[in-house]
């Protein structure tokens, strides 16, 4: 009884995400991938991850799965599900923090196929002390 997706798998296809999104805190977002050649993902499973293991949206069985999303990201994430019938993979995140800053990967696990996109976000303010605002590194909490 159970559905196979021949029809994909015989037919080699990639996953592609634009170049690396900047964005501010409090902004919402658009993370994106798309099968190449297109095809409709509708039937498929859909994860969104970042930095390999924090679980930021799932989509399977056709709706959204919110018990496996990390709690971050919880209230937080839209599948643009209207999107998927062209083959394109479209999460909005909502209300930005720094901590949302990362590489985000977007993985179609029954076919083995991902790809990733990375996150930066910078602050609003020019901060005095003149340190780089992009620095990975930095450790200094605005609230």
């Amino acid at each position: 009884k159970k559905k196979t997706h021949t029809h994909t798998q015989n037919r080699p296809f990639k996953l592609v995400s634009p170049p690396p999104v900047q964005t501010e805190p409090g902004q919402d977002v658009v993370l994106s991938c798309a099968v190449e050649p297109p095809f409709d993902l509708t039937a498929q499973t859909v994860e969104w991850s970042r930095d390999t293991d924090v679980i930021v949206h799932v989509y399977r069985s056709r709706a959204d799965n919110q018990f496996l999303q990390n709690q971050k990201f919880r209230g937080r994430t839209v599948l643009i599900h209207q999107n998927l019938k062209d083959g394109k993979v479209s999460l909005r995140l909502i209300n930005i923090t720094k901590e949302d800053e990362g590489n985000y990967s977007c993985c179609l696990p029954n076919h083995e196929v991902q790809s990733s996109v990375t996150l930066t976000v910078g602050e609003r303010l020019i901060n005095p002390s003149g340190w780089n605002q992009f620095d990975q590194t930095s450790s200094i909490t605005l609230f």
